[in-house]
């Protein structure tokens, strides 16, 4: 999602022994006077190490001295490695590997002492967690997002959601969940806060969020997504949305555009309540296994049928009687060879072709939109 800086090597060289005197450069202050048409910006954060206060800025500075033990290191920053903000006792100048393809091949700049990685400056607040943490579960069996942010002190005004009116609470700052494994996951958080979803145009409470599992340069990460737009990603605050691709520009939403044609339509008349069909009842009916799957996306438990049934109506008589996806409940899950995820229903729509002289429903994924399968050994169909 193009959250993480790309950094340039991971095996720095160590620096020289600071000078036996304190009379040192202050690195701080070198950044406070570059760029004074466009200044650095400072804040504090605090050491995941020792739990002290350090100076934290928005970007780094590279510095191409000979003389780098004249410089003190005086802020810290996040280490994409270890997954932990340090502060500057924790950190160390490492120099740029010289022969890099990269105008700053032989630089120093601030990093690691623990692992030697480069350290990095996101906007987005980056929280560290792993397997342990499984231990810390409350009496819903899941890990509170709330909760987390709250210890770190991250600020959680109240906003309403867009989608059902209710209120809740959203964090003030982006925010990226960092795994050290893949041993936890999506399923093992309660997703009690929401955010803007660009794509939507509206704040969505919890209920329309979900935790989406993405990597970058080999490292594990979890963020807060639209349960509707898929990959976009929670706010804090209101921006312009972007395209997932670099280079694609960006259509607009599926959802958003979809509701307001039905809204528009509803306008137009009061049509009768009509007949509903379920895929739950109609795999029973016709003697189909139901067996319980947890869905990839959310943890909640769904039925998964042996094989999907495929209604089939005359194509005439569908629109005698108005027969659309509508008169369909999707009420069982599946699997998405795209998305290579089972989903549960909240993930699930039904999509009506017409075909010759037939009308057919299927179900598909709400993701990607792609036909589901009932098993990720089962092809979807073509065409």
């Amino acid at each position: 999602m193009g959250i993480l800086k790309n950094l340039l090597g991971n095996k720095p060289a160590a620096p020289p022994a600071p000078p036996s005197t304190d009379s040192r450069l202050s690195y701080q202050k070198i950044m406070a006077s570059m760029n004074e048409k466009s200044p650095h910006e400072f804040s504090v954060k605090r050491c995941e190490v020792c739990g002290a206060s350090f100076t934290y800025p928005d970007s780094f500075l590279n510095l191409a001295t000979t003389n780098i033990a004249g410089i003190a290191l005086d802020i810290g920053g996040f280490c994409p490695e270890c997954r932990l903000y340090v502060c500057p006792k924790h950190g160390q100048f490492a120099q740029v590997p010289p022969g890099e393809n990269a105008p700053n091949a032989g630089a120093w700049r601030p990093a690691c002492a623990a692992c030697g990685t480069f350290l990095i400056f996101p906007k987005s607040d980056f929280i560290r967690v792993e397997e342990s943490m499984v231990l810390r579960k409350g009496k819903r069996q899941k890990l509170s997002l709330k909760a987390l942010l709250e210890e770190k002190g991250l600020p959680l005004p109240t906003k309403t959601c867009g989608e059902c009116g209710k209120t809740f609470q959203h964090p003030a700052r982006d925010f990226v969940l960092a795994r050290v494994d893949k041993k936890i996951g999506p399923a093992d958080f309660e997703v009690d806060l929401g955010g803007h979803c660009q794509c939507c145009g509206t704040y969505v409470c919890g209920a329309h969020a979900v935790l989406f599992e993405h990597e970058n340069e080999g490292r594990q990460y979890l963020s807060l997504t639209c349960a509707i737009c898929a990959e976009v990603p929670l706010s804090a605050e209101v921006h312009e949305v972007k395209s997932i691709i670099p280079g694609v520009e960006w259509k607009g939403c599926w959802h958003k555009s979809t509701k307001k044609a039905v809204e528009e339509a509803m306008k137009k008349f009061s049509a009768p309540p009509k007949q509903t069909f379920s895929f739950e009842n109609l795999a029973k009916q016709n003697n189909i296994a139901l067996k319980d799957k947890r869905c990839d996306a959310c943890g909640e438990t769904f039925k998964l049928p042996a094989a999907f049934i495929t209604p089939q109506m005359d194509l005439k008589m569908a629109q005698d009687n108005q027969v659309t996806e509508e008169n369909f409940v999707a009420d069982v899950g599946g699997y998405c060879h795209t998305c290579r995820k089972y989903f549960c229903p909240k993930h699930v729509g039904v999509l009506s072709t017409d075909v010759e002289t037939k009308r057919i429903w299927t179900l598909y994924c709400s993701t990607c939109v792609n036909f589901l399968t009932p098993d990720k050994h089962i092809k979807p169909p073509q065409g």
